[in-house]
């Protein structure tokens, strides 16, 4: 018996036909519907055994007065039009299989299955829970996760709308997975940990919102999600970032997809790699959702790799119906339509959904034709009589779809489903947000008022200014012409101003990476900063349209910006104002910060700010002394002192003062964007990186306080920024600190790979120097990238042993093993017993046979015996590879040393 039939013997119809006859009299079933009722009660017998779906997403104005006669939430059914939960097995049982996609060939999900790579473990582990709060905007993954749990029996899976709505669906006790489709203003989420009627209740919540904070990622930013530190009354189970899980997922996919459909190589890999992961997918739903699309496409028609565009249209299209009576719709291109609609409204909507009348209005604004319309015009043409334009055009529009009919064919095509009381959202985010940033890119090539609209919604700010750039930086100012072109001519329309905003703020940040801009914008941007920046005191304080401090457009990336502009107008300008410019570079103190994060275009913005601010630094001989604030001009600083404390004595030095700067902890700048910025101005200073990286390795020396300074303080801050750091400067300036790394008993990998050769050599020397080095669990992983050469002029060395260099005697064996067992036949006793004991299985059987030829020789002494016979007795207990040998060994040479148990 499946789920359809349940529903409706506990509504009291006796049969498909009756629940058929009572559906087909229900008032809300339109009068337009002609249909017989053994029809409608075949295709409910369909429905109840999971099949004709199409169908019913083609009629999918049944399914509201279906829920009514049933009494279930309309929101339930229309899920099961795209993964219906349960359907009857061959053997009458109900199966629990659960969909992994909405189309393509991928094996569904049993329970007796451990859930996909990329589900928080706490999710799994449902026994601890008490309070857990799992935050993901992945529609698939909490359904997945949901059925999975019921399926498996740890918890009761229910889906709800809002607090009140999941009350209702509570059993009485138990554990309860709690799916919260939309927010609600009025729940209080944080009151809901501690209510009464959950006391007896193991409760774990997935909802696409955070239960303290309204989290809405950018457009084109990632779906990156950070719990607040704060603590709550809730539990957060994160998941691991999709990039540290992709590999595992996509391989776990692979073996879920028929051998006949398997991809070639790495073709999948290639593709999902090339949509930026972390830029498309909410999570491991999302991703699964496009491996069933990538197998339902023929490797003819799949898009070029990186097409993202191409692929959002084609998931989108993927259910566009040929059978609907109404006039037929591309989907994809109303999904645009709504989104460009959404843009000029309420930019979160793409993520939480709307109400139905609201994307009918969408729909109203933003015409939607019919595919057939070019038809109907060919048939036109070759008639009789001739139609001038406009009737053409009324024609087209009647022959267009109605909003509610192509809004019916979304919901039929699993693209629009129900997340709230009368709430819908688009699906799947993350084909969805690729059309959403289509949708931005139209709407940017509108006028200045348009352009403003949108720049006066927080959210979309960085993504219109990210947008402006990339066609900047690409030669491309159309859209700077359009909307400065009135700049010069005084404004109150606050659309305007901000239009003004976010375009002369690309405008100048185009000026950090490009070697010249228009001088005619230039103009035109100074202008339209005069009217946006607000001065206090002759000081710039802020913006006339406010918007958040951490956006592109805050102010301290404005005062970057108008510096920026007026450098571009030429060195004379530069001399009349360099009091002011200069005094403007600590008011730009943060702006570096937030640049780093622009995607793609990062490093080179940070780099351009810093040659400006070498730009506005003072001569050489001038203080070198900088307020810790004035972070633009610091790595300028930096080269212009650097000599004059190389030259000065020792007592002049703690005059100078560039050690504060030269530590690099007193400032905001990260160190990733510090190096950038020394090795950006290199061209405007004298000295290379190399040379004043030699004097800053002798002035961090001189500090004293080693494990304040960069090279040792950022392996735990900023590995990537410590390894390039150690690639400067020479090995005896790094003599002090690789004594302070083995004191402190740690070989970092970000270290070992930017060693030298020489570098190696300095380090094997000092930890053979050393009576008894440790080293910590990181150190294998840096000891295998010892290069050869080195590793043969230690190799025979004495000092190595089997116990505190350990380590060593590892790398000897995994880079020149065969000079490894030369030295076990030929080499010192101590030593050949040290590399024999640290042998790896796939070498004992040749080290057996040279320590057998070894214990012939008088001059091992009876401590080494001892040593080897401990060794062989571990190999003869432990039965690995060569045992027999081992215990042949002892027998015959040592047993006047042990008498070993075997």
């Amino acid at each position: 018996m499946g789920w359809l039939r349940q529903s409706w013997q506990r509504a009291g119809c006796g049969s498909a036909n009756e629940l058929a006859e009572l559906l087909l009299a229900h008032e809300d079933v339109p009068s337009s519907m002609s249909i017989k009722a053994s029809s409608l009660a075949n295709n409910l017998r369909s429905l109840d055994g999971g099949k004709r779906l199409g169908w019913w997403r083609r009629h999918h104005q049944l399914i509201e007065p279906l829920a009514s006669v049933l009494e279930r939430s309309p929101e339930e059914l229309d899920q099961l039009l795209v993964e219906p939960p349960k359907s009857e097995g061959p053997g009458g049982e109900e199966s629990t299989r659960i969909p992994l996609a909405a189309n393509g060939r991928l094996r569904s999900l049993e329970p007796s299955e451990p859930l996909p790579p990329g589900f928080p473990d706490l999710l799994q582990r449902a026994g601890r829970w008490r309070r857990t709060w799992w935050t993901t905007l992945d529609r698939r993954a909490r359904r997945i996760a949901g059925r999975w749990l019921e399926g498996r029996g740890l918890a009761r899976y229910v889906i709800a709308t809002s607090l009140a709505d999941a009350l209702a669906k509570m059993p009485v006790e138990g554990r309860v997975f709690l799916e919260l489709t939309t927010r609600v203003g009025a729940d209080d989420y944080s009151a809901f940990a501690n209510a009464a009627e959950l006391d007896c209740i193991q409760l774990c919540v997935a909802a696409p919102f955070h239960w303290r904070s309204r989290w809405a990622p950018a457009p084109g930013g990632p779906f990156i999600f950070r719990a607040p530190s704060e603590s709550g009354p809730w539990v957060e189970a994160d998941s691991a970032p999709l990039a540290e899980t992709i590999e595992p997922l996509l391989i776990w996919a692979v073996d879920r997809i028929p051998n006949a459909r398997r991809p070639k190589g790495d073709a999948l890999v290639a593709d999902v790699r090339a949509l930026d992961p972390m830029y498309t997918f909410t999570g491991p739903g999302d991703l699964l959702d496009f491996v069933g699309l990538w197998t339902a496409t023929p490797e003819r028609d799949r898009p070029t790799v990186g097409d993202r565009d191409a692929w959002a249209r084609r998931r989108l299209g993927a259910f566009n119906s040929h059978e609907s009576p109404q006039p037929r719709v591309e989907l994809d291109e109303v999904v645009g339509a709504l989104l460009r609609g959404v843009l000029s409204e309420d930019p979160e909507v793409w993520l939480y959904g709307q109400e139905r009348v609201k994307w009918r209005d969408y729909l109203k604004k933003e015409h939607v034709a019919s595919p057939d319309a070019p038809t109907l015009r060919e048939l036109l043409g070759s008639a009789d009589a001739e139609l001038d334009a406009d009737k053409i055009e009324l024609l087209r529009e009647a022959l267009a779809p109605s909003p509610d009919a192509a809004l019916d064919q979304l919901r039929g095509a699993g693209l629009l489903v129900l997340v709230g009381e009368g709430c819908e959202s688009l699906d799947p985010l993350w084909a969805v947000n690729l059309r959403y940033l289509e949708a931005l890119e139209q709407k940017l090539d509108g006028e200045a008022r348009e352009l403003g609209s949108l720049a006066l919604h927080e959210s979309l700010v960085d993504p219109i200014v990210e947008r402006l750039l990339a066609g900047f930086a690409n030669g491309d100012f159309r859209r700077a012409r359009r909307v400065l072109g009135d700049a010069k001519r005084m404004t109150t329309d606050g659309r305007v101003l901000a239009a003004y905003e976010v375009c002369t703020c690309a405008l100048g940040l185009a000026g950090l990476v490009l070697p010249e801009l228009p001088p005619d914008l230039v103009g035109l941007g100074l202008a339209a900063l005069r009217q946006t920046l607000i001065a206090i005191d002759g000081e710039p304080a802020g913006l006339v349209v406010p918007l958040a401090d951490d956006s592109l457009c805050s102010l301290p990336v404005f005062v970057l910006v108008a510096l920026t502009l007026e450098v571009a107008l030429g060195p004379e300008v530069e001399r009349e104002h360099s009091d002011e410019l200069s005094r403007l570079c600590t008011r730009a103190s943060g702006a570096i910060s937030r640049l780093i994060r622009v995607p793609v275009r990062g490093p080179q913005l940070v780099q351009g700010a810093f040659r400006l601010g070498a730009k506005l630094s003072p001569p050489l001989g001038e203080k070198s002394k900088v307020l810790a604030s004035d972070e633009l001009r610091l790595p300028m600083r930096l080269y212009n002192a650097a000599p004059a404390w190389r030259d000065a004595s020792k007592f002049a030095r703690l005059l100078i003062g560039i050690e504060q700067q030269a530590r690099c902890s007193t400032l905001s700048l990260s160190p990733s964007a510090l190096l950038l910025g020394i090795e950006a101005v290199s061209a405007h200073a004298v000295g290379t990186p190399g040379s004043l990286f030699e004097i800053l390795w002798k002035l961090w020396e001189f500090t004293g306080d080693l494990d304040e300074t960069p090279p040792l303080r950022w392996i735990e801050e900023s590995p990537r920024a410590a390894e390039r750091v150690w690639r400067y400067g020479s090995t005896d300036r790094h003599r002090p600190f690789l004594l302070a790394l083995l004191e402190r008993h740690e070989f970092p990998l970000c270290v070992a790979r930017a060693f030298s050769a020489e570098d190696w050599r300095m380090w094997l020397t000092l930890i053979l120097d050393e009576e008894s080095p440790r080293l910590s669990p990181q150190a294998p992983s840096s000891w295998d990238l010892l290069p050869r050469a080195v590793a043969s002029d230690f190799v025979a060395n004495v000092q190595i042993d089997d116990f505190s260099r350990s380590e060593i005697a590892d790398a000897m064996w995994k880079i020149i093993p065969d000079l490894v067992v030369a030295q076990i036949e030929s080499g010192p006793t101590t030593l050949a017993t040290a590399y024999a004991r640290r042998a790896p299985d796939a070498a004992l059987k040749s080290v057996l046979s040279a320590i057998a030829a070894r214990l012939k020789e008088d001059a091992i002494d009876v401590k080494e015996r001892e040593r080897i016979a401990f060794w062989l007795e571990n190999i003869a207990k432990g039965r690995r590879p060569g045992w027999r040998s081992a215990v042949k060994l002892l027998r015959q040479r040592l047993t006047n040393l042990r008498n070993p148990l075997v």
